[in-house]
């Protein structure tokens, strides 16, 4: 399936359904600004097919604000089996691991407190798409080495464990090793975004292709 990130708000009632430990920013490029009665936001609108339709949205006050994103649902969607079928969805088609939903709805909240899943840490699977998602919001779609390592913090919250020096390489970071396997060229088997033909090597960094370009858009990150 694809997601389709709509350029306008639907005029319809949201609830809360869960909360993903991802910043809005990691989901998508097309932020826009809102308010309702309780405060202001930014977010976006989705739609997966002819039947389902959802906000991610950031509200000022919320926890974790700058590395959360709450999933919203219509009002009427209010089964909690369909609202798990929609949730699983949605973070399948936007590729979004399962260890990044903090809270669902069924389970327990604690208003001002929220726990992250210890084994939500960064992936190289994962650091593959970031750093693609990262050039393809750069001038020309292409970003350099440096500028990756750089930007990625900003796209992934880094957890403890990401911060652990590694035994092997005691100069870098778990994390930094992680985003330098995921950019490599090298790796075997045909996951990496070059086997892919998502992007391609230029001198001292990479440049998403138009078929990489088609991919975001088709998990809603671009349009």
């Amino acid at each position: 399936m694809t997601v389709n990130v709509l350029k306008y708000d639907p005029d319809i009632e949201v609830v809360p359904q869960a909360i993903i430990w991802r910043p809005l920013r990691y989901c998508t490029l097309v932020v826009r600004n809102g308010q309702d009665d309780l405060d202001r936001y930014q977010g976006a609108s989705f739609t997966i097919g002819n039947d389902i339709t959802f906000d991610l949205r950031v509200y000022e006050g919320h926890i974790h604000a700058d590395v959360t994103v709450t999933l919203y649902l219509p009002e009427d969607v209010g089964d909690e089996e369909h609202v798990s079928e929609i949730l699983a969805l949605v973070i399948e088609e936007m590729a979004i691991p399962v260890s990044a939903v903090a809270w669902r709805r069924g389970q327990k909240f604690t208003f001002g407190k929220l726990e992250r899943s210890r084994q939500d840490r960064l992936s190289e699977r994962e650091a593959r798409l970031i750093v693609l998602k990262i050039a393809a919001s750069q001038p020309g779609h292409s970003a350099t080495i440096e500028k990756l390592r750089e930007e990625v913090p900003r796209y992934f919250d880094l957890s403890e464990a990401d911060k652990k020096r590694s035994p092997s390489r005691p100069r870098e970071l778990g994390w930094q090793i992680v985003v330098r396997n995921a950019m490599s060229s090298h790796m075997k088997g045909g996951q990496t975004i070059f086997a892919k033909g998502w992007a391609e090597k230029i001198p001292g960094g990479l440049r998403v292709t138009r078929q990489g370009i088609d991919y975001l858009n088709s998990i809603g990150f671009s349009d």
